[in-house]
């Protein structure tokens, strides 16, 4: 029991690091975003006050004006939340039976998995024309739902976090 714990402990780290690239880039997004936020929120010209939360196999930063209001983007193991939007709410894509955290969550995995090959692979699979036509959008809904594998190609052995 002990050695899967640390099996799967190490498997976790070797992938944070493998999609470190795009942490990195998400960082960066994120702390701007935050900065921003802060700036805006004590000029008066926002109400709301922009966060930073471990959650979601990530840093999430909540309430970034960089990011589309409503929305999320995930960048490696970076979370950011548009205005409207929180770790804790459901509705990704439309569809009120997917927690967008448990959303993210998936691409968070889908980052360490395939580290710096996702985004060209993310855009070989159709981008952001959603979960229809997206595998890996398709994934995360599902992971989101609670009723799939974060992983698009998984078979049923695979299980999830």
């Amino acid at each position: 029991m002990q050695k899967n714990n640390s099996s799967r402990w190490l498997l976790d780290g070797l992938g944070k690091v493998w999609a470190s690239p795009y942490t990195l880039l998400g960082l960066l997004y994120g702390l701007l975003g935050y900065a921003v936020g802060h700036l805006t929120f004590h000029c008066g010209w926002t109400k709301l006050r922009p966060d930073i939360k471990i959650g979601h196999n990530a840093l999430q930063f909540l309430n970034n004006p960089l990011t589309i209001p409503y929305a999320a983007i995930t960048l490696g193991n970076t979370i950011s939340y548009g205005r409207g939007t929180s770790p804790d709410h459901w509705g990704a894509y439309g569809d009120p039976t997917v927690h967008i955290g448990r959303h993210e969550e998936a691409h968070t995995f889908q980052y360490q998995m395939l580290g710096p090959f996702f985004i060209p692979i993310y855009f070989m699979c159709g981008g952001v024309i959603g979960p229809a036509r997206n595998p890996l959008e398709y994934a995360a809904q599902n992971f989101g739902r609670g009723s799939g594998s974060w992983w698009p190609w998984a078979r049923s052995k695979i299980k999830n976090p």
